[in-house]
């Protein structure tokens, strides 16, 4: 019978666990005997309750139950099997599990919001690891490890100090894995073998020979703070890297803000602009590398662009128009231009978005009425979106201002906005003015 059909349900009942004994055969009975049952309880049917008090007795955490670090008066009862279990990076020099204040001061350095630059930063934080390390070598115990430590730390803090003259972020984040490598995340991780510190090879996770089981060990101390130290220095290398991960995502966040800008503030092109643009766009703006020629990354955004056989919609300036859509059409060509702008600037840094648009071009314009079919030819000036061009047909024909859409657009209304505020003005107030 399945367990279901024990379950009895009513107005006010719930679930009940009704065990039954079965009889399983035990593994590894020995031949020509009988084999012995033992009495199993079939799967219950666990009360809702039961399980809610179950959840809640869990305990909070595996690394608040395994990550338990001896204090030096503590006896421990298996030394080498504590020191494999805390010196996981998420125990030794952890802030959620390691209260020893070096953690804390460390943490503080490279987490909290202050006013120091990335490498100094690095700098402050390897400076508190020297501290620490200095004061090893003045200790009691494990004075080549200390002295291997400090003199690695040293070293680390002399390629750290460089990277202040380098302004590229590929440069800096080799010289940073250069100065920090991935050799410090091997305690962390429960590497046992040697790591080369200060040029000697050091083992921080072999056993403590001074320390015997259940009996308090002050150099199991001067070992966890060794390992300490190296986990510290492995979570600094993780935030240099997260750092130069910021930074390229700042950057590439930019050049979308900047290509988004160029497509939709700059003059739109046609295929064969964006082909000549395309290929005018060099290794300054498209870097490659020295060995193999292959493109790095993504180009930057040019400043820049051509204007070559760019047809559009125009309107010839009338004198007797007053409005836009009194103006004549004409059909505008820009035979060869240029275009440009800069980036707006927030705190010295480009933006994605452009500032001081401006070009200008040699123009052809053609216009087609009932009374006149005729080109005329002139220069051609843009600010912003408005385009302006004064154009002279040829055969001593007249000069002519042709604008954009938009440009016709603004003047007209600006044209209608003086009108209106003119209406205003009563001819009585107008001859107070001249006679006083």
């Amino acid at each position: 019978m399945r367990w279901w059909r024990s379950m009895r349900f009513g107005p006010r009942t719930v679930p009940q666990m009704v065990p039954r004994t079965v009889s399983r055969t035990v593994p590894g009975t020995v031949p020509g005997r009988v084999p012995r049952t033992v009495p199993q309880m079939a799967s219950p049917v666990v009360p809702l309750q039961g399980l809610l008090l179950l959840l809640l007795a869990l305990p909070a955490g595996p690394a608040a139950a395994q990550c338990s670090i001896p204090g030096p008066a503590t006896p421990v009862a298996n030394y080498a099997a504590t020191l494999a279990r805390v010196a996981r990076a998420s125990c030794l020099g952890d802030p959620k599990a390691d209260t020893h204040a070096l953690v804390s001061r460390f943490d503080a350095l490279v987490e909290q919001p202050i006013v120091l630059g990335q490498t100094e930063r690095l700098l402050a934080a390897v400076d508190l690891l020297v501290g620490e390390a200095t004061r090893g070598v003045a200790g009691a115990h494990e004075h080549d490890h200390w002295r291997a430590m400090l003199a690695e730390l040293g070293a680390t803090r002399t390629q750290i100090a460089a990277m202040k003259d380098l302004h590229a972020p590929r440069a800096w984040l080799d010289a940073m894995e250069a100065a920090i490598p991935a050799k410090w995340k091997q305690p962390g991780g429960g590497v046992a073998l040697p790591m080369v510190l200060g040029g000697q090879p050091v083992k921080l996770l072999e056993p403590v020979a001074a320390c015997t089981n259940e009996q308090p060990c002050a150099a199991f101390q001067s070992r966890l703070a060794l390992i300490r130290i190296a986990n510290l220095m492995a979570r600094l290398q993780r935030y240099g890297e997260q750092n130069s991960l910021d930074a390229q995502y700042a950057a590439a966040d930019l050049a979308l803000g900047q290509w988004e800008s160029y497509r939709s503030k700059a003059r739109h092109q046609y295929i064969w602009e964006v082909a000549l643009n395309g290929a005018l766009m060099g290794d300054e703006l498209c870097p490659k590398d020295a060995g193999t020629g292959m493109r790095m990354g993504f180009c930057k955004v040019p400043t820049s662009q051509i204007i070559l056989l760019h047809p559009e919609g125009a309107l010839r300036f009338a004198r007797t128009a007053q409005k836009a859509s009194e103006l004549k059409p004409a059909l505008l060509i820009e035979i060869i231009g240029r275009y440009q702008w800069e980036w707006v600037q927030v705190d010295g840094r480009d933006t994605g978005e452009m500032t001081r648009r401006f070009g200008y071009s040699l123009a052809a314009s053609y216009t087609g009425t009932s009374t006149e079919k005729e080109w005329a030819f002139g220069p051609m000036l843009h600010w912003g979106d408005y385009t302006l061009a004064i154009t002279k047909a040829g055969g001593g024909g007249r000069w002519s201002v042709v604008l954009n859409l938009a440009l016709g657009e603004r003047f007209f209304s600006r044209k209608q906005s003086v009108v209106d505020e003119l209406a205003k003005v009563r001819k009585t107030d107008v001859l107070d003015l001249l006679l006083k």
